[in-house]
Order: C-alpha cells, then sequence, then structure tokens
C-alpha cells in the first residue's frame, strides 16, 4: 500500500493527539471537581495561587465539609488570604457531611491528614486524644480566647490545651408553622413534651400529606436535641440516651415516632419520617422538601437548626427553643464546628495565619451574612448588623442557655455508632426498644463539659459560668417563644 507524505502527517498528529489525551488521564488535575453526595455538588477539590515549579513556597492542605454557598463564601476569603501571602499555595477539598468523620479519622491514622481540618467540635477531644492533632494555643496571643464565646471554647479544650480555634456556633431550635398553631387558638409553637406529642397525634398523617413535627431521623445531633425535649419522660440523666431503653423512654418515642396508635410499624415510621439523606430524589416517589412542606402548612413544626431557618426563612414559619428537659437535660443544644492542626503539618505557621484570616470578626460576619451560621466572636454581636436582625435577642438566649456533649474523648465514635442504629431503626432493622437499649450504651457515665473542665491529671475542675455573647442581658420569654420574637422583654424565661 501507498501512503502519502500528507497521510503520513495526519497519522503521526493522530497518535500525539491520543499521547497527551491519555497522559491527562493519567495525571489527571488537582483543581478537577469531583461531585460528592446529594447535598453538595461542589465536593471536591479546589487549588489557588499555583506556584512555579522549583518554587520554594509553603502548601497548605485544607479539608472542609459544607455546604456549596459555604464552601464558596470560604474559599473567597481563602482568596483574599493569598493576596498578601503569594508564596504560598492552598488546595481545598470540601469532603461529603456523611464521610467527613471516617475519612479524616483514617488519614490522620495513616499519616496523611491535611494541614488543617474543619472537625465537629464533638470530634475534637477524641482527635486530640488520639495524637492526631497539635495545639493551637499560639493562636490565642493577648486576650483572643476571652474575645469568643466562652461556651463554645470549653468544646475545644482538652488536658489543659486547646485542639481548635471556633468557627462557629448553630444551636438546635424548633421552627413552627403558624397557621398549624392557629388551628388550635393559640400563638406559639409547642412548650412542653406532651404539647409535641399531640402536635403531632394531630398532623402526623403522611397518607393524607400533611405531617407532624419532622426531625431527619439519621441525624444523631438532631435526635439528641429532639429526645432532650422529650426528656420529661425520661427521668434524670446526663444525656438523654442513657434511659433511652426504659419502658417509659420507649413508649414515649414510639408515641412521638408513630402517632398512629398502632403496633410498631417500621414502614408506617419511614413514611411519617423520610430521611434527608434520600434528597434529592426518593425512591419511590417526588423529591422530599421539608421546607415547602413547613412553608405550605402541611408539616406543622420541624427540629433544626438557626443556620438551617435562615436558610429557608418564611413569612409562614417562626421559631421557637424546644421544650426542656428538667435536671441535666436542661439547655439548648448546641452544634459548632472548629479549625484544628493536623499533628503531621510542617506549616502551622502557615495554617496560624490562614485561621485568622478566615475567622476574624469581618470573615465572620460575612459567613454568618452569607450562610447564617452564628459567629464565636463577641465583637461580631455588637455590630449594627447583627443587632439589627429581628432574632437577635433569640440568639443571644439560646446561646447563653446552650450545652454539649458530655465531656468525652469517644464522643465521635459514639455519634457515629448511633447514627448508624438509628439507620438502622429507619431502615426496619431493628425496634424502638433495641434501639433505646443500645442508645443507653452510649453514654453511660460522663461529666457534664459545660461545668466541669479536664486538667492535665484527668480530674475536672468548674470553668465558671460561661458568658452571654453579648455585654447585654437576654430579653425573657415565653414557653414556645424565643426573646425577639413577639416577647416583651419583661416576659418571664421559660428557663432559668
Amino acid at each position: 500500500m501507498i501512503v502519502t507524505r500528507k497521510k503520513s502527517f495526519l497519522a503521526l498528529f493522530s497518535i500525539l493527539g491520543l499521547s497527551l489525551i491519555l497522559l491527562s488521564q493519567c495525571t489527571g488535575s488537582g483543581s478537577q471537581q469531583v461531585a460528592g453526595d446529594g447535598e453538595d455538588k461542589t465536593a471536591g477539590t479546589q487549588k489557588t495561587n499555583e506556584r512555579s515549579p522549583g518554587s520554594t513556597g509553603q502548601s497548605l492542605t485544607i479539608a472542609v465539609s459544607m455546604a456549596a454557598d459555604e464552601f464558596a463564601t470560604l474559599q473567597r476569603l481563602s482568596d483574599k488570604y493569598m493576596e498578601t501571602h503569594t508564596d504560598i499555595t492552598v488546595q481545598m477539598n470540601n469532603l461529603p457531611a456523611k464521610e467527613a468523620y471516617a475519612r479524616l479519622k483514617k488519614a490522620s491514622q495513616l499519616g496523611e491528614a491535611p494541614d488543617l481540618m474543619l472537625l465537629d467540635n464533638a470530634w475534637i477531644s477524641e482527635f486530640a486524644a488520639l495524637g492526631f492533632l497539635q495545639p493551637v494555643d499560639e493562636y490565642y496571643t493577648g486576650e483572643k480566647s476571652s474575645q469568643r464565646i466562652e461556651k463554645v471554647m470549653n468544646q475545644v479544650k482538652w488536658n489543659g490545651y486547646m485542639w481548635g480555634v471556633p468557627k462557629d456556633v448553630d444551636p438546635y431550635i424548633l421552627v413552627w408553622n403558624k397557621k398549624a398553631a392557629e388551628e388550635l387558638k393559640t400563638d406559639s409553637g409547642p412548650a412542653t413534651a406532651e404539647e409535641m406529642l399531640s402536635w403531632n397525634k394531630r398532623w402526623m398523617k403522611p397518607e393524607q400529606g400533611t405531617y407532624g413535627i419532622y426531625v431527619d431521623p439519621t441525624d444523631p445531633n438532631a435526635m439528641l436535641a429532639l429526645l432532650s425535649a422529650l426528656g420529661g419522660t425520661m427521668g434524670e440523666a446526663a444525656m438523654p440516651t442513657m434511659k433511652a431503653g426504659e419502658a417509659a423512654s420507649v413508649k414515649t418515642m414510639e408515641s412521638f415516632f408513630e402517632p398512629q396508635d398502632a403496633a410498631w410499624d417500621a414502614k408506617q415510621y419511614a413514611l411519617n419520617y423520610p430521611a434527608l439523606q434520600a434528597a434529592p430524589q426518593a425512591a419511590n416517589g417526588p423529591v422530599w422538601q421539608p421546607w415547602d412542606l413547613l412553608a405550605t402548612g402541611k408539616m406543622a413544626a420541624m427540629v433544626t437548626t438557626i443556620s438551617e431557618y435562615g436558610r429557608h426563612k418564611n413569612v409562614g414559619v417562626a421559631i421557637a427553643s424546644l421544650p426542656q428537659g428538667g435536671g441535666p437535660l436542661k439547655g439548648v443544644w448546641l452544634g459548632g464546628r472548629s479549625y484544628s492542626i493536623a499533628a503531621r503539618s510542617t506549616d502551622a505557621k502557615a495554617a496560624i495565619e490562614w485561621i485568622k484570616e478566615v475567622t476574624s470578626p469581618d470573615a465572620e460576619l460575612k459567613l454568618w451574612t452569607e450562610t447564617k451560621k452564628l459567629p464565636t466572636q463577641l465583637s461580631v454581636y455588637n455590630t449594627p448588623l447583627m443587632r439589627g436582625d429581628e432574632h437577635f435577642h433569640s440568639y443571644d438566649w439560646l446561646i447563653s442557655n446552650g450545652k454539649s456533649l458530655p465531656f468525652d474523648t469517644e464522643n465521635a465514635k459514639k455519634l457515629s455508632t448511633l447514627q448508624s442504629e438509628l439507620e438502622r431503626l429507619h431502615k426496619g432493622e431493628t425496634d424502638v426498644k433495641t434501639f433505646g437499649e443500645r442508645a443507653a450504651k452510649l453514654w453511660t457515665a460522663a461529666v457534664d463539659k459545660n461545668t466541669a473542665t479536664p486538667t492535665p491529671g484527668g480530674s475536672s475542675e468548674p470553668s465558671g459560668s460561661s458568658a452571654s455573647p453579648t455585654p447585654t442581658p437576654s430579653a425573657g420569654s415565653t414557653p414556645g417563644k424565643l426573646p425577639g420574637v413577639g416577647a416583651s422583654a419583661s416576659a418571664k424565661p421559660s428557663v432559668k
């Protein structure tokens, strides 16, 4: 066969082009977006300020887990930092929420953790005790430690050191539909455990398209907040799960999860409480949108966080504190996250400087404005923008009455186990009694971290009262309401 010179060149260029394509597929690109779970389509990796080959600048790797809009805001704050630190390369990785704990723990065990990790506050003591972190006391020079909410600061203390820099705080609340309350001839949400059971019994009719008080059945933190609200029937305990296996507690949970007055039915439970993790598309039906149902009056109320409410605010709904359990259960469950530096990191100084940039008062105010995560810096609560928020006094009250998990270096592992048990219950692999018995074994005895701080010797000592996030007293609240939501400043607080 005779091959012309033109055809020879074409064949050569084709081979070269194919080689380049294969090479690029093998090497990949660090800035390529990798789709995460259904909640976050931007989970993946982003790089900024790439250095030229041979540069001697520093490299900083950061792992977080957050929604797409929050990640975008954080990226902009990071880019601002890069403008004045041109010798540093930053690589940010946004992990899917359900995978973050396991992936970061595994990477730490293998010595491959990123320089910086955004950790749930409940994980920090475990990561520190396992030697995965290095102290960040260097960050808290001068009066920096006193410039943050003390209750949040207590969550990052262990063995006499600080292991994280708090980023945000996110109290659990009850969001209720105003029309649902009007039907009961009241202007407030359910204020007691009994009223929550009553609301559920009245509206939980999924076969008719209506729902009672929703809670994500696979979210361990939301479930702890709910069980605390139902705690009046669960006796005196430091954790709402500690007596979850007892007959009275099992009955309360069954009555709440399935108010249809029938024997426990796993299929009915799944119908009453579709899991948010099923989003964006349920297996055999339309997209599950609880916020839309709540706004239109097809759902009576929802256990959720301040930030989620802020992202879905609607004129048809209002916020309230969850009913308060007695004794140690009294208080508002506080969620929150902090930046921690990996023990293996050799760029601790660069990491500290980056943290200072993205947790400054201006940065926290920006993050609150765009993502509705409450700040941890006290000064932010004195800004006109924050004070002008209609729920300002409610934020103050919630944080002032906040509580967190009892101190335990295995809290992260226990929360992961609790989530697994919740998923098994939701799938019908166990019943409420079995779930309660297993949950009760997780926290059998613990020191309340809000009243004690661990010391190097392993003992605990009082940490003192936690300051309010604002310098002025909180406004009062009435049952089912929060200050700043139709309650006068002289109203008697529902929790003392």
